[in-house]
């Protein structure tokens, strides 16, 4: 069951946004070839977030999040600039690194869903 993504406000500033166009293509053997859009949504952003300094409890509610939609489910979120959408946690994973004390970096992709 999709849910909204978690914590927003503890976001990095520095999430940063990835743009690309998804395309068909075919090369011909003389040299030639085309290109064409994939669909109407060809256009698929990604997120890098990143999650600075969360307390532990901050951590475990991400995480408790994070494991719930797993990889088959998505979250909505509202991207700074942008409307509220669908969006799946790419398949390189979530990187956890702790900060200081009992503090906890958790950083991730997340790509758009149609």
């Amino acid at each position: 069951m999709p849910q909204a993504l978690p914590l927003t406000t503890a976001i990095s500033q520095g999430a940063t946004r990835k743009r690309t166009n998804r395309v068909l293509f075919a090369q011909f053997g003389d040299g030639y070839d085309q290109t064409a859009p994939d669909g109407i949504n060809a256009l698929v952003d990604e997120w890098s977030i990143t999650y600075p300094n969360l307390t532990s409890s901050e951590r475990t509610t991400l995480w408790s999040a994070l494991d719930a939609v797993g990889g088959s489910d998505y979250f909505t979120w509202t991207p700074p600039g942008g409307t509220s959408t669908k969006w799946k946690v790419k398949e390189d994973g979530v990187t956890e690194m702790p900060a200081s004390g009992d503090l906890y970096t958790v950083s991730f992709s997340l790509r758009q869903v149609f």
